[in-house]
């Protein structure tokens, strides 16, 4: 995950990550693992915001980063994901190694893994000055 985050860093693409999990737990987790400084937004549940498959997240992440739908990927790892990102109106890949997918995974493209998605993201998106959110 370390390598291909550095080499999303090292390609300009500016990331996102959109929980279910509380604002407070994303960023602890995020800090701890020393990963927090590759995102330039960090979005988890509130009490005001709605949870996914709720498309809330995903757009305000996609407002953090400045981003369209025309330049934005959503990796997810479930088909909660999937839905979020179809409610949000984004592109979306989602991980071989998610969480019951088996179903989501027939219906959008796949990332065998972390290290795949800096290509996925070049492939999907055309260039490298781009936004990922998931």
């Amino acid at each position: 995950m370390r390598k291909a985050l550095a080499a999303l860093d090292a390609g300009g693409i500016q990331l996102a990550t959109c929980s279910n999990r509380s604002q407070g737990l994303c960023e602890k987790i995020l800090g701890e693992l020393r990963l927090a400084r590759h995102f330039s937004a960090i979005v988890g549940s509130t009490p005001e915001r709605p949870r996914k498959p709720a498309p809330d997240g995903a757009q305000l992440a996609l407002a953090a980063l400045g981003g369209t739908r025309a330049n934005t990927l959503y990796c997810g790892d479930s088909a909660i994901d999937l839905a979020a990102a179809e409610a949000a109106g984004l592109r979306v890949t989602l991980v071989e190694y998610g969480y019951g997918i088996t179903e989501a995974l027939r219906l959008a493209p796949r990332a065998e893994a972390f290290a795949t998605i800096p290509a996925l993201v070049e492939s999907m998106l055309g260039h490298r000055d781009s936004s990922a959110a998931g």
